[in-house]
């Protein structure tokens, strides 16, 4: 059965848990309790194959920095949640975020998502703003509007996070020096090149052993 790890990323208060409860559970949690970290589990049916998800429910508060390194390298898919009435929170996502690419590159895995969007009297950030440092951070990765509370678009986030991680293992990223863009070369056209370049060293020197 397909394996994902994910973890769920962002400041204090914005909604981590009540999402990954709402998610796993079917419960809203409407009481702030600040989390040092909780796993989770679910199995869920993304395209007609079964994943088994892994939900590392992660620590916003500054207090808890030091852990952050280790769920960050112990996990493969982020869900970068901000809060939709706080735009502070998209401010202090974009600490997560500089760290996330400190370890595990400029492109991963991701989801930003934006919560609270029940909360249409008190929204502070538009879902421009949203896209737009989707577009210039995150490599144009998915978003998603959600509410915990009345569980809007919630299976949507763990569905999208699953398929940005199969698709990142079928691509081989790398980024231009100059442009700093991302560029996609799928597995069996790189397979391919490296086999051709392999047996072209080969046939210059047989003593060289290449495997592939």
């Amino acid at each position: 059965m397909e394996h994902r790890k994910v973890a769920m990323v962002g400041p204090g208060g914005v909604g981590k848990s009540a999402i990954t409860i709402q998610f796993i559970k079917n419960h809203f949690i409407s009481l702030y309790d600040p989390t040092i970290e909780d796993s989770f589990q679910k199995r869920i049916k993304v395209d007609d194959i079964l994943v088994n998800v892994d939900i590392t429910d992660t620590a916003g508060e500054e207090d808890y920095r030091f852990i952050r390194d280790q769920y960050m390298m112990g996990n493969d898919g982020f869900v970068l949640v901000i809060d939709s009435t706080c735009l502070r929170s998209l401010v202090e996502l974009h600490e997560f975020v500089e760290r996330l690419k400190h370890i595990k590159g400029d492109v991963f895995p991701c989801v930003l998502v934006c919560n609270k969007i029940d909360l249409t009297s008190e929204r502070t950030i538009t879902i421009e703003e949203v896209r737009s440092y989707s577009v210039e951070q995150l490599n144009s990765c998915p978003v998603v509007e959600t509410s915990a509370r009345t569980r809007t678009n919630v299976d949507q986030i763990f569905y999208q996070i699953v398929k940005q991680m199969r698709y990142y293992d079928d691509n081989v990223v790398c980024c231009d020096e100059e442009t700093e863009e991302p560029t996609y070369f799928s597995v069996p056209i790189v397979r391919k090149k490296l086999s051709s370049l392999f047996k072209s060293v080969s046939e210059e020197d047989p003593d060289i052993e290449l495997f592939l």
